[in-house]
């Protein structure tokens, strides 16, 4: 999930340079250094990849919500609520394995046992 909201996360970035050039490019020519790009063809051509890539994203974020729907489902099956804190924290929350200890009150070491129960537990689904 992390990387796919590191992708996630680019794409918006992309989009976000898309619209700058969007705003800059005018169907009104001028021969003015510096002045907004006139070539109709590029204003077509950056709409086209601003929504194409915007599909992406909507594409990207459904699969997110998804997976994460899923996963929360999943978490309330777990047997011991320790299990779903400490697999929200790693992986909805992306904290470290010492922030996380510290936020359970655990030690790191038993951090990592209880990890690897809570991930026995989730197997079975």
């Amino acid at each position: 999930m992390e990387e796919l909201r590191r992708d996630l996360k680019k794409k918006r970035m992309k989009q976000e340079q898309l619209r700058n050039i969007a705003e800059k490019v005018t169907a009104v020519p001028s021969g003015m250094p510096g002045a907004p790009i006139s070539d109709p063809h590029r204003k077509e051509s950056v709409y086209t990849k601003l929504l194409e890539l915007e599909q992406e994203i909507d594409l990207e974020v459904d699969k997110l919500n998804t997976m994460e729907s899923t996963l929360y489902r999943n978490l309330l099956k777990l047997p011991d609520m320790r299990y779903l804190h400490l697999i929200e924290g790693r992986y909805i929350e992306c904290m470290s394995w010492d922030e996380l200890a510290e936020h359970l009150g655990y030690s790191r070491r038993y951090t990592f046992k209880l990890h690897l129960k809570a991930l026995d537990e989730m197997k079975k689904f």
